[in-house]
């Protein structure tokens, strides 16, 4: 083997090619919006991933709130705007949903990649909005049925996600309780909601992280937004708290 002097390895060492950025690739980002205590991206947080719970009102949301494109986006709505309690409440509904598609329609368009998971009661109303019904094709909408016994959870509550991820369907748990009695589920016996289950939690995370990786998506380059897309980002949605329709 050739032996190189101290200088021959300097000017070796000084022409290789600068590599820009980490081998790893970019971290993913994550945005939980309408959450309780941010139990997704907890998990998504233990991958690795940057992590944003919102605990501004979507309502009052503005891009400084997100501070930039997310790759995923779970969603859980308030429950009096997504079940049959809502009655009187249906304006303030319709604006938060309006709001909340605005968002992963603007994500997906800068991030063709971005995975979305709505948390909506199978007797909410969010499957049966108009306004879902129309963004179901774009978006890629499907539901899965989950029951939080399958994942830890002592009642038989049912939750169905609402996801444009090809891998969630195929997730399924075991339920310790078959063929006995579970407890009441908080959002069939009360107004009270009940996070996801935390093994539940777990399984989303793992799913959507395992998928990016295979699929290489790190590699990628974050998105860049000019002053002009962010001034676009937060005058749309002021025109959705205005009732106005901005889909022309």
């Amino acid at each position: 083997m050739e032996e190189l002097t101290s200088d021959e390895c300097f000017w070796y060492w000084a022409k290789l090619p600068t590599i820009k950025k980490a081998i790893g690739g970019r971290r993913l980002f994550a945005l939980e919006l309408s959450a309780g205590v941010g139990i997704v991206t907890q998990e998504f947080a233990r991958w690795g991933w940057e992590v944003l719970t919102d605990h501004v009102d979507i309502m009052n949301i503005q891009f400084k709130d997100i501070g930039g494109v997310p790759d995923f986006i779970f969603a859980s709505p308030r429950c009096f705007t997504n079940s049959v309690m809502a009655g009187e409440n249906d304006k303030i509904a319709d604006v938060m949903y309006s709001k909340l598609m605005y968002i992963m329609e603007w994500a997906k368009t800068y991030n063709p990649h971005v995975i979305f998971v709505i948390d909506n009661p199978p007797k909410g109303l969010l499957q049966k909005m108009r306004l879902m019904q129309e963004k179901v094709m774009f978006l890629g909408i499907k539901g899965v049925h989950v029951n939080f016994c399958q994942w830890g959870g002592m009642e038989k509550e049912t939750t169905v996600l609402l996801t444009n991820s090809e891998e969630l369907p195929g997730i399924v748990g075991n339920c310790p309780f078959f063929g006995s009695s579970h407890a009441v589920s908080p959002r069939e016996d009360s107004e009270a909601s009940s996070e996801i289950p935390q093994a539940l939690a777990e399984e989303i995370a793992e799913c959507v992280h395992t998928y990016f990786y295979r699929m290489k998506i790190r590699n990628q380059p974050a998105v860049e937004l000019s002053p002009e897309n962010i001034k676009k980002f937060d005058g749309d949605l002021e025109l959705i708290e205005n009732g106005k329709d901005i889909s022309g």
